[in-house]
């Protein structure tokens, strides 16, 4: 899976994607892909996978324009789309080649995808929604419901416990990425997820509590929240991912607790005030060692 050490990016634009993954993930922090972001510049560049070996590219719902031959020409690799058909009509898209096509002439792109955070599923993700109090609602099964998407322009937002009778338990994908707006979030104690990039680009986020229920956090879930200066993450929480909050340029506090025994490589980049605190001999204090980033012990 990519992560964007792979990208090159620019002011919200994907420059090039400089990586090797076969299954590619665009951050939610991209808002449009330039021209031939993912097209050899010329015959003897080997920076990407050769046409007919990219398996797929995940686009997400910030994407409001694509380039002049963004992707690589050869059907031997298909777009997954967060959105309806309806809004990817609604995106720029300088050309529109033969990379759109399969083999067989139809169109090489499927609708209304997201990413699964939990490790055994393997079908796309797909929401039936209403909207309440400015934010769009799902139901993941009989049991949860998920927030999809904030809507209106609330700068301040409060998250209820339920929703028609069914505990909210995660936030989905992207679910407030790029919103100026936000300046704070009350997270809901029924809450266990939150999924890819499901605050990231807020850059006026400024004020939320992750409740202790909460047992994962995904890739580039607060990525680019450049008003975040502390976050404490819960004790049920056993890792953080790649790109998680890097780019939180005003980050200087992280409080880890023991129960987290893996931080992936890029989890904090971009973090440069930062300080981890934690336990004394824990893989926090590990991690913040071997990454050359201050660490301040916790009192037992």
């Amino acid at each position: 899976m990519s992560n964007s050490n792979d990208f090159i990016i620019e002011d919200g634009v994907l420059k090039k994607y400089i990586g090797k993954e076969l299954n590619i993930i665009v951050p939610p922090i991209v808002t449009s892909i330039g021209d031939f972001a993912f097209c050899y510049e010329n015959p003897i560049d080997n920076s990407l996978p050769l046409g007919d070996e990219l398996g797929s590219i995940f686009i997400p719902k910030s994407i409001t324009a694509i380039g002049k031959n963004a992707f690589i020409q050869g059907p031997m690799f298909r777009l997954y789309y967060e959105g309806t058909e309806e809004e990817w009509n609604n995106i720029i898209i300088e050309s529109k080649e033969e990379w759109l096509l399969d083999p067989e002439g139809e169109v090489n792109i499927e609708f209304n995808c997201g990413i699964s955070d939990e490790p055994n599923a393997t079908d796309d993700v797909i929401y039936s929604t209403s909207i309440f109090q400015d934010l769009a609602y799902g139901n993941l099964d009989d049991n949860v419901s998920c927030v999809v998407k904030k809507i209106g322009g609330n700068s301040d937002v409060v998250i209820a416990n339920t929703y028609r009778g069914l505990p909210v338990a995660t936030i989905g994908i992207s679910a407030f990425a790029n919103d100026d707006n936000l300046r704070s979030v009350t997270l809901p104690n029924s809450l266990s997820l939150i999924s890819l990039g499901a605050f990231a680009g807020c850059e006026n986020l400024s004020s939320i509590v992750i409740p202790d229920s909460v047992t994962s956090i995904s890739f580039f879930a607060f990525c680019g929240c450049k008003s975040l200066t502390s976050l404490n993450i819960p004790n049920k929480v056993t890792s953080i991912l790649h790109d998680t909050f890097s780019c939180c340029t005003s980050l200087t506090s992280v409080d880890i607790p023991r129960s987290v025994t893996k931080i992936d490589h890029g989890a904090f980049d971009g973090c440069d005030k930062l300080v981890i605190k934690g336990y004394a001999g824990s893989y926090a204090e590990q991690y913040a060692k071997e990454n050359g980033i201050p660490f301040e012990a916790i009192e037992e």
